[in-house]
């Protein structure tokens, strides 16, 4: 038989996990060939690009950043290759390693994904009352810390 705090903490994650639900399926992350901001590319590209535009990295360090597997990434990376977005060019500090780096294609596709998702964004935060705003984003970030402590 469960404690009442177990209980509670149990209640409070079925709610977390149904809001959360109801976020990424409002938000548009369930599409798998447009971002939630409209752009007609594969999330997945669109975080790439997005990293990418930050600063060149080996494959490791983009599926790091990304969260994803070496075989994922090596597959994500072919697909911006063949778009012409990114080239792959040898580590100077590791013959191992691939560099990957935006073509000038790539880097207008980032600032493209970039403006929009930004009036996205915008759009988005105009609709929470301007008082809860702060802790909307604190909310946000504490969840993504939780996530990566997994």
């Amino acid at each position: 038989m469960l404690t009442v705090t177990e209980q509670v903490a149990s209640v409070q994650a079925l709610e977390l996990q149904e809001a959360v639900i109801d976020f990424l399926r409002g938000f548009g992350l369930l599409a798998t060939h447009e971002t939630p901001c409209g752009q007609p590319l594969p999330v997945s590209q669109a975080h790439a690009l997005t990293e990418l535009a930050r600063q060149s990295r080996t494959q490791l360090q983009l599926g790091d950043a990304l969260g994803l597997s070496k075989s994922t990434v090596s597959r994500l990376v072919d697909k911006l290759v063949e778009r012409q977005w990114v080239t792959r060019t040898s580590d100077p500090t590791d013959a191992r390693c691939c560099v990957v780096v935006l073509t000038a294609s790539g880097r207008e596709r980032a600032d493209d994904i970039s403006i929009t998702r930004a009036k996205r964004f915008h759009r988005l935060i105009d609709r929470v009352d301007p008082s809860e705003r702060e802790h909307v984003t604190s909310a946000i970030r504490l969840l993504a810390k939780a996530t990566h402590e997994n």
